[in-house]
């Protein structure tokens, strides 16, 4: 198309100069040939004029001598002139000797109205004819004239056959110039049709094609720019086409869903996120999102359209957040709409969606671990508080305890102050469990654990269980048979059961029913568990209320009715444990607690222990002398071990720190048999303490005693389970078993309180070093 173009505007440009050339000749040339014709015959007709009037002045001059007959064939003479049609001999006055003659009627006369005195000559008006008026003189004057009239018809036959001729020339020549531009421009043009077709070819998408460069010149250079230029747009296609394909593939696995919209809110595209099924999103383009939500998200599809809309008409990026149902529930999706621009076309509206449930759901999540955690601070705190408190507690109360028991000894049963003594230490014994519920519900006490069977447990308890319930509350146990064992302190589990059985009464002022069942709990993280659950018919409680039991110190009782501290110890000992507990309740519909407890595998029968060289003083049995270390920085309550250990009969050397001890140590003052130390120390540790002793003295016996929770032992690294461990507050007897026992296990090189020792140096002493420290 574009070699034509060019061929035809070249052959149309040399038509028009033709044309214009035709133009000129057919306007210049006629006018030219017309003069030369006109002066050819006024020559002729003036040479026979003049002849004529040679001949006519002797016939003239003498008029006798005047002949018509010889002016008749001087006339005739004149007539055989080509193309002359009329002569006439005319006298300078009067008539015409030929024809009807009126000088007045010629304008060539018309200036004079007489014939002239010298020759005129001229076309006649109307261009028909040319005239001559020719005097024949006498004596050089004028007698007569002669007046010929020579037809114009000659002439202008002569002219219009030139112009023929010329224009038949002009056209044989426009059309050979003509075919020969024609083809010279097909010719010329070729290359230039070629690199047009090869430019038609690429548009239709075959973009490896090339125009040939063999061309020399310009059309080569062009040919080669053309080349040049396809190869950068095949360049350019493959990147656009690779990059289409990416964007693709990035919308369809993008998890945000993509909607393209036009001006009327019409889908234009959109990508998998929306609609994973392909034949819906293939039949989606051109319906709305009105269409495509459906009747179930009406209230969603309104909203979005008020979104769209705004956006639309302002221009502004809008967001909002909907719920959408969808198959298997609801969906939280954020939807934001942006206005797309475009000069070409109309403005169009891009929707981003984006699912939000499961943020939704995390924040949800972190709410409530965030309020777990406060809850477990405030616990801590508590916990840290009340450990704190029960230490110093402990001491006292062994202090106050043991002294009432010496005091005990000392008074007979009919002494009056002995009633009150006896109070003294029942007291301090209830103090004590209050210190225990302090440390069980902030998870710090120190368990004694052990495999044991939750149904031996519950059929051990129930007696009490049933003297604590009254007459008007009825207790039911269903115990499911072929449990596996737990691993839980007894006494505390007792504690649990007692704790719930006595909530439970209270929640049924005027009696009721309390059933104890066991059985087989879920399993947490692969583990298997045995749950115990505590139901009553009772006052029940409303979802804020369950959110606080556990709580230490809240109470639905009236003041002075409780503690606030039976639930919170029952999930501390639960917890400390590494079991869990819940509940299920509603007002007016009674409560019920499961306890789960993890479950283990059964033990192997342990061989029975060598019988213990137990002589408690009661039984009146001897026992041997010890020399015993003992070390506590509590004043009152060494001096109460003291008098303890000495009424047992054995010898003590009280030190207040491990720095003292060291030093009897060094200096050979003391060798004990036994060692009994506080775990907790200004200094060093007990642990500690121990472990420098026997490194001079492997295999010493040691007996632990603390008022501290465990979190505090594990610092000081002292490991319960294998150790002897005595907590404050304890008695005569309980210290009494603990020497027993510590004396009767093996103490060997191998104990968990032995260091590997340094052979290195024969002259090391490990008491000496430490003093230094200290």
């Amino acid at each position: 198309m574009f070699a034509q173009t060019i061929r035809f505007r070249l052959t149309s440009a040399l038509a028009l100069i033709l044309l214009g050339a035709a133009t000129l000749v057919m306007a210049l040339l006629p006018s030219r040939v017309y003069r030369e014709q006109v002066d050819a015959l006024h020559e002729r007709i003036l040479g026979a004029a003049v002849v004529a009037a040679h001949d006519l002045g002797p016939v003239v001059s003498d008029p006798q001598r005047f002949d018509a007959a010889s002016v008749r064939r001087i006339v005739e003479s004149i007539q055989e002139v080509r193309g002359v049609v009329e002569v006439d001999f005319s006298p300078l006055e009067g008539e015409s000797l030929f024809f009807d003659f009126e000088p007045a009627a010629d304008p060539l006369l018309q200036e004079g109205l007489t014939p002239p005195a010298e020759w005129v000559t001229g076309v006649s008006p109307d261009g028909s004819s040319y005239q001559v008026y020719f005097p024949v003189r006498v004596d050089g004057e004028a007698r007569v004239f002669l007046r010929i009239l020579a037809s114009m018809a000659e002439v202008e036959q002569y002219v219009a056959g030139q112009q023929r001729q010329i224009l038949g020339g002009v056209l044989s020549l426009a059309m050979i110039l003509l075919a020969t531009t024609w083809g010279l421009g097909h010719v010329v043009t070729r290359p230039l049709r070629r690199i047009s077709e090869t430019a038609e070819e690429i548009a239709t998408g075959e973009v490896g094609l090339r125009a040939n460069e063999a061309w020399g010149g310009e059309v080569g250079a062009l040919a080669r720019s053309f080349n040049h230029m396809v190869s950068r747009l095949e360049s350019a296609q493959s990147a656009a086409l690779s990059a289409s394909r990416h964007l693709e593939r990035i919308l369809a696995n993008v998890p945000a869903g993509i909607v393209l919209l036009d001006h009327d809110l019409e889908i234009v595209f959109l990508n998998e996120a929306v609609i994973a099924d392909p034949v819906r999103r293939a039949l989606a383009p051109g319906r709305t999102p009105r269409q495509i939500l459906g009747g179930a998200n009406a209230a969603a599809a309104d909203s979005i359209h008020e979104m769209l809309v705004r956006c639309l008409e302002t221009g502004s990026d809008t967001e909002a957040e909907v719920r959408l149902r969808v198959e298997g529930g609801c969906r939280s999706v954020v939807v934001r709409a942006t206005r797309l621009d475009d000069v070409a076309s109309e403005p169009r509206v891009l929707i981003c969606a984006l699912d939000v449930s499961g943020l939704r759901e995390t924040e949800e999540a972190l709410r409530d671990t965030e309020s777990e955690l406060r809850q477990a601070q405030k616990m801590e705190a508590v916990g840290r508080l009340a450990g704190g408190v029960a230490h110093d507690f402990n001491n006292l109360l062994t202090v106050i305890a043991g002294q009432a028991h010496f005091a005990e000894l000392e008074l007979d049963d009919a002494h009056p102050a002995f009633e009150s003594v006896e109070e003294i230490r029942e007291a301090a014994e209830r103090a004590s469990r209050l210190t225990r519920q302090l440390l069980a519900f902030s998870r710090r006490q120190v368990l004694a654990p052990k495999r044991l069977e939750v149904n031996e447990v519950i059929g051990g308890i129930s007696r009490l269980l049933e003297r604590l319930l009254g007459e008007d509350i009825r207790l039911d146990l269903q115990l499911a048979d072929g449990l596996p064992g737990v691993e839980a302190d007894p006494g505390q589990l007792e504690q649990v059961l007692m704790n719930l059985t006595v909530n439970a009464r209270d929640a049924m002022p005027a009696g009721g029913h309390i059933r104890i069942r066991t059985g087989t709990g879920p399993t947490v993280e692969g583990t298997a568990t045995v749950r115990i659950s505590v139901e009553d018919d009772g006052v029940g409680m409303d979802e804020q209320t369950q959110a606080l039991i556990f709580e230490p110190f809240f109470t639905t009782k009236e003041v002075g009715s409780g503690t606030g501290l039976g639930l919170s110890t029952v999930y501390g000992i639960i917890q400390q444990s590494g079991g869990e507990i819940s509940v299920r309740s509603a007002p007016d519909e009674g409560a019920t607690f499961h306890v789960d407890l993890p479950a283990v595998q059964p033990q192997e029968p342990r061989r029975p222990s060598p019988p213990l060289p137990t002589a408690h003083p009661a039984g009146g049995v001897d026992r041997p002398a010890l020399q015993i270390l003992l070390v506590e920085d509590e004043p009152m309550v060494r001096s109460l071990i003291l008098r303890q250990l000495t009424r047992l009969g054995h010898r003590v050397s009280a030190a207040e720190d491990p720095r003292v001890a060291l030093e009897r140590l060094a200096s050979g003052q003391v060798s004990p048999d036994l060692l009994l130390t506080d775990v907790v120390m200004p200094g060093m540790s007990g642990v500690e303490f121990s472990q420098v002793v026997r490194e001079t003295m492997p295999g010493l016996p040691v007996l632990f005693m603390t008022g501290y929770a465990e979190q505090e032992l594990i610092r000081v690294g002292l490991d319960r389970e294998k150790v002897r461990l005595l907590t404050k507050p304890f008695t005569y007897e309980q210290l009494a078993e603990a020497i027993d026992e510590v004396l009767a296990r093996p103490a060997g090189p191998q104990s968990p309180l032995d260091r590997p020792r340094a052979a290195a140096d024969p002259a090391r002493r490990p008491v000496a070093q430490a003093q230094r420290k200290l």
